[in-house]
């Protein structure tokens, strides 16, 4: 959803923050579009997330999106 907006935004390159979940979302977004990445700064977030961790992150993201938040 992140990626997207900036994408509408024309903005090719971004920063992302992000604290404790939020930085689990930053670290699957910069995963997935590490192109447009330009800085990454997380803090309180997990030392690393397992793949059934990423599953349930990213489902929770595809809900949230399929609601237009």
């Amino acid at each position: 959803m992140a990626h997207t907006f900036m994408k509408r935004l024309n903005i090719k390159k971004y920063s992302l923050l992000g604290w404790s979940d939020g930085g689990i979302s930053s670290i699957i977004l910069s995963s997935k579009y590490s192109s447009h990445i330009e800085k990454l700064v997380i803090w309180g977030v997990n030392s690393y997330i397992l793949p059934q961790e990423v599953m349930s992150y990213e489902s929770k993201i595809l809900e949230l999106s399929e609601h237009g938040m």
